[in-house]
């Protein structure tokens, strides 16, 4: 009998020290895995926070690009209907060439939108391009602005577009 208790007891011990470590080992993977995740968190929320370091459009996310430094647009509606549609786009130095396509649409009730004016191929030589237009349009409705850049650098095209809605009271 005392044999018995006793192997018993040595059972009964060895089995709680396997049970310790089967415990330590399962923590130590939830730790890892505690770990890994708040890592890749922390990774998948660094790039947003970095992203707009370069430029940052209006009434959008945060965005960042190679060549351009900034997009701005301006389009103002007087009372009259007399809409002043201007920008300026700013690319890095050494930027060869910057093209811009801009197009003016009308939003309409039902969300599709139609086109009241549109300007292809405004070029300029440099890293600086500046543009105003007046142009009339209807009372009411709103307008939405597209730019569609282009910056050349170092033989490296980019394209990136930008667009903003403004109300026409």
């Amino acid at each position: 009998m005392p044999r018995f208790i006793s192997s018993s007891v040595i059972y009964y011990r060895k089995t709680n020290i396997a049970n310790e470590e089967v415990i330590i080992i399962a923590k130590k993977r939830f730790t890892v895995t505690m770990c890994l995740c708040i890592i890749a968190m922390l990774f998948s929320v660094v790039p947003v926070q970095a992203a707009g370091a370069g430029s940052q459009p209006l009434n959008g996310p945060m965005l960042r690009w190679i060549n351009i430094i900034m997009i701005n647009m301006h389009p103002a509606i007087d009372n009259g209907g007399r809409a002043t549609m201007s920008g300026t786009v700013v690319a890095n130095p050494g930027t060869e060439s910057i093209t811009v396509n801009v197009l003016l649409e009308r939003v309409n009730p039902n969300g599709t939108r139609t086109h009241v004016w549109s300007q292809n191929g405004l070029r300029t030589n440099g890293n600086t391009w500046a543009w105003e237009r007046p142009i009339m349009v209807a009372r009411g409705h709103d307008y939405r602005l597209t730019f569609t850049v282009t910056a050349v650098r170092n033989g490296i095209s980019e394209t990136a577009s930008l667009s903003r809605v403004t109300r026409a009271n």
